[in-house]
């Protein structure tokens, strides 16, 4: 399968995605994909989404008391939170090294589980999963916890942790990469006001393929 992103290659080999800087003469404008396996449209959906989370820790630098407070040979670790489809994807990624770290992924269950009697359930998730969710380096936020961004965020503030999700207007409200769908295209948005304030940085080859940054 072959992805073209704007000035990036996206090639699927063995079942992996690799990106790669396309010659300046060839172009293209849009997101287009040409599909060779028989897979169905969200199964394609979620491994492009694979493809620009790994590429997203690519081109993004943690501060230094980031990589300090981990041990060097700890698997970056990817944090899934809610119910999501998405974890069968990242098993096409997890051999793939990043800085020479291997990726490792945690999932975490619904913030605000369904029928439940307890009025401390906040305060019950945030002491079994702060911890875990803090040393995380991405934190992928799933669809079914859009209600709950504001205490996710406040989970994971001042902990350098990159946030992804595909919740409609995602950096809008707060988050650094949203995707979105565009014209049937896989489009994303980033949110430098959050990434910068939590010391991230964010490569210009990035931002520049983003549909829109959003920054003061």
């Amino acid at each position: 399968m072959i992805y073209v992103l704007r000035k990036y290659l996206v090639i699927t080999v063995a079942g992996l995605f690799i990106i790669s800087a396309l010659p300046q003469n060839i172009c293209a404008k849009e997101t287009t994909f040409y599909n060779t396996v028989s897979n169905t449209e969200a199964e394609r959906e979620y491994k492009l989404q694979t493809a620009f989370i790994y590429n997203f820790m690519k081109f993004t630098e943690w501060p230094l008391d980031k990589n300090i407070s981990s041990d060097s040979n700890e698997p970056m670790t990817i944090g899934i939170i809610g119910e999501s489809p998405l974890r069968a994807s990242f098993e096409l990624i997890l051999g793939k090294k990043i800085n020479g770290r291997s990726l490792r992924i945690i999932e975490f269950p619904k913030m605000k589980p369904k029928n439940s009697k307890s009025n401390n359930w906040k305060q019950e998730y945030f002491l079994k999963h702060q911890e875990a969710m803090r040393k995380c380096y991405v934190l992928f936020i799933s669809e079914t916890e859009k209600q709950n961004l504001r205490e996710i965020n406040e989970l994971v503030k001042d902990a350098s942790v990159l946030t992804i999700s595909n919740i409609k207007n995602f950096a809008e409200k707060g988050g650094m990469m949203g995707f979105l769908i565009e014209n049937k295209k896989m489009r994303f948005e980033t949110n430098l006001n959050s990434t910068n304030r939590e010391r991230l940085s964010i490569s210009s080859q990035l931002l520049r393929l983003a549909k829109r940054v959003i920054k003061k």
